[in-house]
């Protein structure tokens, strides 16, 4: 399916793109080189001095994972959704 769209658009998918697993997202991420949103902020807590740069990546570590955690189910709330959408719309043979 070639709609035009990658799957970083929300029409990608409403145009009956595959739903990306969520590994599969972060294989693409990683294969892009792509350092993220934070990554400034991680090189500036990377550099400060003992004991403060293991407290500072500690929390950025923990920030992290709780976005992760709730990044995680909002996307499993969004496919439901999509999945029923599609069987909906288009029938339950169609992905």
């Amino acid at each position: 399916m070639n709609s035009g769209y990658s799957p970083g658009h929300p029409w990608y998918y409403l145009l009956g793109g595959a739903v990306l697993m969520p590994r599969a997202i972060l294989a693409q991420t990683r294969a892009s080189g792509y350092r993220g949103c934070s990554a400034a902020a991680i090189g500036e807590a990377d550099r400060l001095a003992e004991p403060k740069r293991s407290a500072s990546l500690r929390a950025l570590h923990q920030r992290f994972y709780d976005d992760l955690q709730r990044d995680l189910s909002r996307y499993r709330a969004c496919v439901r959704n999509l999945r029923a959408h599609r069987q909906k719309s288009i029938g339950p043979d169609q992905p």
